[in-house]
């Protein structure tokens, strides 16, 4: 009788009820935890990227994202963000992309430059630049291609043959003070001589003017840079265009606000709307759902509210309608291009937009310089002109 009255009391007791309590809910907390951590581990596994070959070097260069808020298009990389900042929901184009240059396909074009330096050894995401252009670019960009190959070009107002190499067009007249001057400019983009559709390549001897391959860019721009870039033009025979040649040769006779007219389409140069249309169509997302505002949605594809990239860099003129009667591609978009300058404290000045950059409608104008250097640089070279 004493040993159950005493067994009572104990059980009473309010010390030993409070460390029973406790003990439970440790218990229960312990097991809620590994749940959770499962369903953390099962929402992780589904976060894959659609492109699964994204190199380690390009995992390793998030010091080389701008710092800027993207909705804003302001800020030290002037609302440009770098390919390599996608969440790994982005546009595999691979299947949505026609290009008239079927070789492999491209890629996103790492930036893994440092200011020191300009080489630009190329990290392979195939998936985000595959394609260069989906149906932006139509069946007929390697006929423009051919059909330019004559090394010769006949001055429209004198009746005179102007040569110019068969990778350059002819740019005539431009008059100013000292009268007309005649010149003539890269078809493209300048790129290195190994590069390829899948890889902008290594080799910084001479520069090309090839259609179908990765331009040759850095990221960031520099002095040293701008030194390659002069020496590589120099080795090919010809020079680094100036300020007054790229501009009239983006503006064409008829003094235009962009290579193509006075009215911005996101369709005609690649910029950081190009390729939105296309995400949403891919992935099932009805036209009146789609994120479709040209100022920025590269970098909310599909929904405003999703930090998903679908920008990407193309292959030189996958673009055939980014031109004008004068004859190059992709002056307009697709990389920044290095020109020089008397004016400028650097030496040179920035030109034309890129794929990656905020409100396309401003940063494609002819005019638009760039003030910040945190960005792809491309260049294309210019030449003299000689009468036979």
């Amino acid at each position: 009788m004493f040993n159950s009255l005493y067994t009572i009391r104990l059980l009473a007791s309010p010390l030993l009820f409070t460390l029973l309590f406790t003990l439970l809910f440790v218990t229960a907390c312990d097991t809620t935890q590994v749940v959770d951590n499962k369903s953390s581990e099962n929402v992780n596994d589904t976060m894959t990227d659609i492109d699964t070959s994204t190199s380690s070097a390009e995992a390793n260069d998030s010091d080389s994202v701008e710092t800027t808020d993207s909705n804003s298009g302001t800020g030290d990389g002037g609302g440009c963000i770098s390919e390599d900042t996608d969440t790994g929901t982005g546009l595999d184009i691979t299947d949505t992309v026609t290009t008239a240059d079927t070789t492999t396909t491209a890629d996103t074009a790492s930036a893994a430059n440092t200011a020191d330096t300009t080489d630009t050894t190329d990290t392979t995401d195939t998936a985000d630049t595959a394609s260069g252009t989906e149906s932006n670019a139509d069946d007929t960009s390697s006929s423009a291609a051919d059909s330019s190959t004559s090394s010769e070009n006949t001055d429209s107002d004198t009746g005179d043959s102007i040569l110019c190499p068969s990778d350059m067009v002819l740019v005539a007249p431009i008059t100013d003070s000292s009268g007309n001057a005649r010149f003539c400019i890269d078809r493209y983009e300048a790129s290195r001589s190994d590069a390829t559709a899948g890889s902008a390549g290594t080799d910084e001897s001479v520069a090309m003017s090839v259609y179908g391959v990765l331009p040759w860019y850095v990221r960031p721009m520099s002095a040293e840079a701008l030194d390659t870039f002069k020496t590589a033009c120099l080795a090919a025979g010809k020079y680094l265009c100036n300020d007054v040649e790229w501009e009239y040769s983006c503006k064409g006779h008829d003094n235009t606000n962009y290579v193509w007219g006075n009215d911005f389409d996101v369709e005609i140069c690649n910029n950081v709307a190009t390729f939105c249309d296309d995400y949403c169509e891919k992935n099932g997302i009805a036209e009146d759902a789609c994120n479709l505002n040209t100022f920025s949605c590269g970098y909310h594809c599909g929904d405003a509210t999703l930090d998903v990239n679908c920008f990407q860099m193309a292959p030189t003129g996958q673009f055939t309608q980014c031109t004008n009667a004068i004859g190059t591609f992709d002056i307009n978009g697709n990389l920044w291009e290095i020109v020089t300058s008397e004016t400028a404290t650097s030496g040179y000045e920035i030109r034309g937009g890129a794929f990656n950059c905020a409100s396309p409608s401003s940063r494609l104008q002819c005019s638009q310089l760039a003030d910040w250097t945190d960005l792809y640089a491309g260049f294309r070279c210019c030449k003299d002109t000689q009468t036979p």
